[in-house]
């Protein structure tokens, strides 16, 4: 302090700057799903703008923009921090939508810097700042699943496959066991042969995929062969003649005329096949 009209009555005093400080905190438990909003809250006394960013997996390592991961923070380049205001009561407020900031997918651990002066992660040392750990789990992979309107026929057996995959599918790959294959959603597909047939669905999502295997899912028999023995014989006569007669449960399959009932033609058809092989049922 100084006296101009007598210097001797002059005084020093010393004056002290008090440093403020900054805090930032993220709503909620800390853990998020990917695309989640998160609200991010706190305090500054030390200017009237807090500088954002963020590091973490997939990300530049001195930080980059909260709201467009795609540009790095580079200090005393405002531009390339989000900023928010301080309001009245030093707070500050901002909402991290991160489904539409550029973040990379399969999720990870990030940290969220709020700075009192544009100042990226190297360049901390005399800033005032504070931080925050946030979780964001993946988008989950897809999971394979179908099902068929049937699984068990005589050739030839045409099926109409469902597919019951969850998840973002951007792909599917089915093989269906003998041979062929399809992409479709929902094929339908006719086997032609007797078999048991395993049958494969793939589904993938960018670099995530998942692939369900059902082991004899499809079971095609010969039309006639209610034995099970691959080919029509004498026992098979002999079935179609008990059904005819009620000495057996009827068999719908037995029906070879189509007229809705297993009878007398049915057990004569199939006869004059095992007999004579003239016809083919």
């Amino acid at each position: 302090m100084i006296d101009w009209a007598d210097a001797s009555r002059s005084a020093s005093l010393p004056v002290s700057v008090e440093q403020g400080a900054v805090t930032i905190a993220a709503a909620g438990t800390g853990v998020y799903s990917a695309g989640e909003e998160i609200i991010l809250s706190g305090t500054n006394t030390d200017g009237a703008t807090t500088y954002l960013f963020v590091t973490g997996p997939g990300l530049a390592a001195n930080g980059v923009r909260l709201d467009d991961v795609a540009i790095p923070g580079v200090t005393k380049d405002a531009g390339t921090f989000t900023r928010v205001e301080v309001e009245l009561g030093d707070t500050w407020e901002y909402r991290w939508d991160t489904g539409t900031c550029g973040l990379p997918p399969g999720g990870g651990t990030y940290t969220i810097y709020a700075v009192a002066t544009p100042n990226v992660r190297d360049d901390l040392a005399d800033a005032v700042y504070g931080t925050a750990s946030v979780t964001l789990r993946g988008e989950p992979g897809p999971t394979a699943g179908f099902t068929a309107n049937t699984t068990a026929g005589p050739a030839p057996l045409t099926v109409r496959f469902t597919d019951a995959s969850t998840g973002e599918i951007t792909a599917r790959s089915w093989s269906f066991g003998d041979g062929n294959t399809s992409s479709e959603r929902n094929p339908v597909h006719t086997y032609r042969a007797p078999g048991n047939y395993t049958v494969n669905l793939t589904v993938s999502t960018g670099s995530s995929s998942d692939t369900l295997s059902q082991p004899g899912y499809i079971t095609v028999t010969v039309k006639g062969d209610f034995g099970g023995d691959g080919e029509v014989d004498i026992g098979d006569v002999s079935r179609v003649a008990y059904m005819v007669v009620g000495k057996t449960a009827v068999d719908p399959a037995a029906d070879f005329n189509g007229n809705g009932a297993v009878d007398i033609g049915d057990a004569a058809k199939i006869a004059y096949y095992f007999v004579e092989k003239i016809e083919a049922l």
